[in-house]
């Protein structure tokens, strides 16, 4: 028997990209209930409308935000495994709401672990980022903070074990650099980068399910787990996507310009 045969599971802000992977993954165990829980019924029906007929009546669908501690805590009743993917991230909104993000990020997240202990969740396994290395922003701090969080909450007298798990960048999630540039392409607009030599690092949305799951077989708690991942250069990839895109979409490379904008406020 599998780890999740016969278990219920919450992925906290459940509708991104990541999330619908995971939730693909997760429908191929034997008698899996999930639970979607975030603030965006917008993002909640379509993901319903996706998975309908694969769910087969698995999926349950919760209105709610980490940083509600009362409401959190009575949908977390009879659930054993937690994802936290509930954040505020994108670095420029962050830095323009700091209140928002402490809100959301950090006290959402200590939400997360008092209710996780209180209902005798199994395992927590929170989404961080590798902006909270040396964090030069609101959100790697916020980030950074999040992790000391459970960090603390892992060392209490509890049954419920805490991980980390430190994304580096997805390639093709929502709102990453390869939307940004497949819209500006596809419109005839100049493909723009913040700098030739700025390096990202990145992962497969495939990657990074896998990665989820290896750690939930780990059993310590208070655990930071940092995946394999891909090394370039911000130009080098971008040139690559525009010789895919020209491929893909049959468009002349020459139309195609770069343009350097320059880094954003507190982005490294």
């Amino acid at each position: 028997m599998d780890l999740f045969t016969n278990k219920s599971v919450m992925l906290l802000g459940g509708t991104g990209y990541i999330g619908g992977l995971l939730l693909d993954e997760l429908l191929k165990h034997e008698n899996v209930n999930i639970t979607i829980y975030s603030r965006d019924e917008y993002k909640q029906f379509f993901l319903k409308e996706e998975k309908e007929i694969k769910a087969q009546g698995r999926i349950r669908y919760c209105i709610g935000d980490v940083r509600d501690e009362q409401g959190l805590k009575s949908e977390l009743i009879n659930i054993d495994y937690v994802f936290d993917f509930a954040a505020m991230k994108h670095v420029q909104i962050c830095e323009e709401n700091v209140n928002q993000a402490i809100m959301t990020n950090v006290l959402g997240t200590e939400n997360v672990a008092k209710c996780a202990m209180e209902t005798k969740v199994k395992k927590v396994i929170y989404a961080s980022s590798d902006k909270a290395v040396c964090p030069t922003n609101t959100y790697g701090a916020t980030k950074l903070l999040a992790e000391k969080i459970l960090y603390h909450y892992s060392n209490a007298d509890s049954s419920t074990s805490f991980a980390v798990a430190r994304f580096v960048n997805i390639l093709g999630s929502r709102g990453s650099v390869l939307d940004k540039w497949k819209y500006q392409i596809l419109n005839g607009k100049p493909v723009t980068i913040t700098h030739p030599e700025m390096i990202r690092y990145f992962i497969t949305g495939k990657e990074a399910v896998k990665f989820l799951m290896n750690i939930c077989i780990n059993d310590n708690t208070g655990n930071l787990f940092i995946p394999h991942f891909y090394r370039v250069k911000i130009i080098d990839l971008c040139q690559a996507f525009i010789d895919y895109m020209c491929e893909r979409y049959q468009i002349e490379k020459y139309n195609i310009k770069i343009i350097t904008v320059g880094m954003c406020p507190a982005e490294k």
